[in-house]
């Protein structure tokens, strides 16, 4: 190892402890030239800084579980080991100049009328990474999950709504990071296509922070100066109040109907994290085999819904897809029930992520975003044991 490689590690160090906020086990994530590798349990915080040692050096991303305690249950809590402690909102606008525009917006508000300076980190390409951190929240142990993306996606659009009303627009996805599989880039490990380093961005130097000088600093962080803070944690005491509001007013849904069972006996889980996070997104390309592949079957088997209800959901996501690029209409009038019809009678599994994209290879780009929340290739998971999921021939009343 270099010395250039010592001094790094001696300032990204203290950053990924203070990173971690102390919350394990959570999961990490490296993506290598090779590929991505699996998702692997990282229980300490000795055992994340030796993970993000061999990959900062490396030169490979690292990424890890925003919310652990979403995912993975507190040790020796076992009335109600789940929790929230912050939201992540990614400012990605068209260039870095537009999300440096976004992020000053948020940070004032943030700082403004919640009380809190949130941790800011430049991605390494054009976005910025917003976290507002709070005391933990338990979320309801029937229906962990559930409870996360309930309050997730509550508290940002509270906030998104108080900088409209402040006459900001901030490019931020309301839905980013709203499943609690949701993982992010660490700072100090380099982005896979610019090589810049994500690193940690002062809030208070927003204002006089210009794309250039930000650049430069990731490009060497050590040189960066002051434009790099000490690590630290502002908790937020008005936000850890909202998100403890909207924990009372979450109710899980009702427990699967005999009928929801998949074929085969296996239980029916009631959501696929990668799926859920299509549904919320919507798609450019491919709507038509995803329609028939994996939303209908999804639908139907897996979320256990009523053809109408199916073609009601269906049609949604559609819409969000038109919002896109313009949808067929034929196939959201009269293919959409089509395919629901399908899926209710024959009674599939939806396919995976990854044999989804080995069969459709012209949409991984498409389907990439969703990559992360699909867990590592062949580990199953999304289908219990019994389960039918297979079929080679189209639909003959495909519109």
């Amino acid at each position: 190892m270099t010395w250039w490689d010592e001094e790094l590690l001696r300032l990204a160090i203290p950053w990924w402890v203070a990173h971690a906020r102390g919350e394990f086990p959570t999961y990490g994530w490296e993506r290598t030239p090779a590929g991505p590798r699996p998702w692997k349990l990282v229980d300490s915080a000795d055992a994340l800084v030796r993970e993000l040692r061999a990959a900062a050096v490396a030169g490979n991303e690292y990424h890890s579980l925003v919310n652990p305690g979403a995912v993975l249950p507190k040790r020796g809590d076992p009335t109600n080991p789940y929790s929230i402690s912050k939201i992540l909102f990614e400012i990605d606008g068209a260039d870095l100049e537009e999300s440096l525009a976004g992020g000053r917006a948020l940070v004032r508000l943030l700082e403004d009328r919640y009380g809190t300076l949130p941790r800011v980190y430049f991605s390494g390409r054009r976005s910025l990474h917003v976290y507002v951190d709070f005391r933990p929240v338990p979320l309801d142990p029937r229906d962990p999950e559930g409870a996360y993306s309930f309050i997730y996606k509550g508290i940002t659009e509270r906030i998104l709504s108080d900088l409209r009303e402040a006459g900001a627009s901030v490019p931020v996805d309301p839905a980013f990071g709203a499943a609690a599989k949701h993982m992010a880039r660490l700072p100090f490990v380099r982005h896979h296509e610019t090589k810049l380093f994500s690193i940690p961005v002062d809030p208070k130097r927003l204002p006089d922070l210009g794309a250039g000088a930000l650049r430069a600093a990731a490009a060497d962080p050590l040189a960066a100066g002051g434009a790099i803070p000490a690590p630290g944690l502002d908790l937020s005491g008005a936000l850890r109040d909202l998100a403890a509001g909207l924990a009372l007013r979450f109710r899980p849904a009702p427990e699967p109907r005999p009928r929801e069972r998949a074929r085969g006996g296996g239980a029916s889980p009631r959501r696929i994290e990668w799926i859920e996070a299509l549904l919320e997104r919507g798609v450019p390309e491919g709507r038509h085999r995803l329609l028939w592949r994996v939303v209908s079957y999804y639908l139907v088997t897996v979320r256990g819904m009523s053809r109408d209800e199916a073609v009601a959901a269906a049609r949604a996501w559609l819409e969000r897809c038109n919002a896109l690029s313009p949808v067929d209409r034929d196939l959201m009038r009269v293919g959409v029930r089509n395919y629901i019809a399908n899926a209710a009678r024959e009674g599939l599994w939806p396919m995976s992520y990854w044999r989804f994209v080995r069969e459709y290879p012209d949409l991984a780009g498409v389907l990439k975003q969703f990559e992360p929340l699909a867990g590592p290739e062949g580990a199953g998971g999304e289908r219990p044991r019994g389960a039918r999921r297979h079929r080679e021939r189209i639909p003959e009343d495909e519109i």
